[in-house]
């Protein structure tokens, strides 16, 4: 008897339990996204939209795997045509909503559904559009909390609105924003990132990505932003974005602590020490010092950058627009002359590269010639 009151408390347990309800599948979903595995992440979706009735769910699942793609992968979709894919099954997850019964899920999925829905009229800059979207989200995923305070997930959503709102609009949307109630919190923006990344089910990896992130740009701590790479990185090793940015963190604080030459003494053992698979890492930072004015430091990194990976072309063509910057336009046609001839047999690009390449240089040539020879 004691054994029959003890299952069914637990029954009872489960079944009254707060909280989002996250399946093996979709945690798997989630984690095939992060590990920059996107094609596995969005061959799982479909399957899932083929065979489950709630289709709302995995529509809405697939508009943050749209979203990160272009960060996590060499996809070939354009900017343009991401946010055309999220806009359609957004659309799709609403129209799928509206045979539902009312629930708490469906409210949570419906309000992560118009958030993802104002970043892509926010993005191109349809602010209308941007504004009607993100009222929807919060109107839903704060009843959602109304309802069960313990569906974390729900502050996703809410942490976006809040943070960017905060911080991006300005002007006269930014005066709009503020008079109707929408002029974002930062600080509380950054506390709903932490309340899912700390007690989420489904998004606290995407908001252990976007943490990661902020300390890195937005609320710069060095500090705070490689511990969170790095315990990102001990689950997802394959997330080229975090692993790319740890690598240029790094690298900027020894320019930072001990100045370029540093780097310049170590180019020998530069690549096996920083793991410098390619030339993207010395190249982005070089194009920050440059617009930060630091020109002397630009130039010593991107001639390192060259020693390092003397057969990409790109190299070359940063190293020719930092001198042309500076104004010395001979060895700016130097080093474009050079990186033309390097696009031959630079394996990093494909024909079509190639050729947009070769002919936007010999515009640059063109008019750099003329201003040597006026």
């Amino acid at each position: 008897m004691k054994i029959f009151f003890v299952a069914i408390l637990t029954i009872t347990i489960n079944l009254t339990a707060g909280g989002l309800k996250v399946k093996e599948i979709d945690k798997r979903i989630m984690d095939h996204l992060f590990n920059g595995e996107t094609e596995l992440a969005d061959s799982l979706i479909e399957s899932q939209i083929k065979i489950t009735n709630n289709k709302l769910k995995y529509y809405s699942i697939k508009l943050p795997v749209l979203f990160y793609s272009r960060y996590l992968s060499n996809t070939p979709q354009t900017r343009e045509s991401t946010l055309e894919q999220i806009e359609k099954y957004g659309q799709l997850a609403i129209a799928a909503s509206e045979s539902m019964g009312e629930s708490v899920e469906k409210n949570f999925y419906l309000g992560t559904c118009y958030g993802y829905l104002s970043r892509v009229y926010g993005m191109r800059q349809e602010y209308w559009n941007a504004f009607w979207a993100a009222k929807d989200c919060i109107n839903y995923l704060e009843g959602v909390l109304e309802d069960d305070p313990d569906y974390y997930d729900a502050y996703m959503g809410l942490a976006v609105i809040e943070y960017y709102t905060g911080t991006r609009l300005t002007g006269f949307m930014g005066t709009v924003a503020w008079l109707t109630g929408m002029s974002g919190d930062r600080i509380l923006g950054m506390q709903y990132f932490h309340n899912v990344y700390e007690k989420g089910s489904l998004f606290n990896t995407e908001a252990h990505f976007a943490l990661a992130t902020l300390y890195r740009f937005m609320e710069p701590d060095p500090a705070k932003a490689m511990e969170l790479m790095d315990s990102f990185l001990l689950k997802y090793p394959k997330n080229i974005f975090i692993s790319n940015n740890r690598q240029r963190m790094e690298v900027q604080l020894v320019i930072e602590q001990k100045g370029i030459q540093e780097l310049i003494a170590e180019k020998d053992s530069l690549k096996a020490k920083y793991n410098l698979a390619d030339a993207s890492v010395l190249n982005t930072i070089g194009y920050q010092l440059v617009g930060e004015e630091k020109y002397d430091d630009a130039l010593s990194l991107f001639k390192l950058n060259i020693e390092l990976f003397p057969s990409i072309a790109n190299c070359y063509d940063s190293l020719a627009e930092c001198f042309m910057t500076t104004g010395n336009y001979v060895e700016s046609i130097k080093y474009y002359k050079i990186a033309i001839d390097k696009l031959a047999k630079d394996e990093t690009l494909n024909e079509d590269g190639r050729n947009t390449f070769r002919e936007r240089i010999k515009e640059q040539l063109k008019e750099l010639e003329s201003l040597v020879n006026s």
